[in-house]
């Protein structure tokens, strides 16, 4: 989560940076032969909107990631079972070992009911044509 988030933070960075690299160039190098000539102002308002949102976006990732890492900090460490197997009772595990079957085979495969033997006269037929 947290290299997502530094991954989001990084590109917002880059586009604020990149627009402003823009505006710059477009202040330093901007040529006005052609018609309709753009003053400084209204190219700071074209790429306004990239460098604030860049801006923006970047802070919340940032802020964002950093709540997320603080809040991944404080969950404790809970190690996994084979590590505390030794030191648990068996009533507090929850998991049963593979190589004591909980039941027989036989037990597993019992029908939900008892199953009587049908008449084969009451069975249906391919060849049968009952409605």
């Amino acid at each position: 989560m947290a290299g997502i988030c530094g991954l989001i933070s990084l590109i917002a960075f880059i586009i604020a940076g990149l627009s402003v690299l823009a505006l710059l160039a477009s202040l330093l190098f901007y040529d006005c032969d052609e018609e309709p000539c753009l003053t400084n102002w209204q190219l700071v308002a074209y790429y306004a909107p990239w460098t604030a949102g860049g801006l923006i976006l970047g802070v919340v990732a940032f802020v964002g990631c950093r709540k997320a890492k603080f809040r991944g900090d404080r969950v404790a460490y809970v190690p996994p079972v084979r590590e505390q197997i030794a030191v648990l009772p068996a009533d507090e595990v929850l998991l049963r070992g593979s190589d004591h079957p909980a039941a027989a085979p036989e037990e597993l495969l019992r029908a939900a009911q008892q199953v009587t033997e049908t008449a084969s006269e009451e069975l249906l037929r391919a060849g049968s044509r009952s409605v």
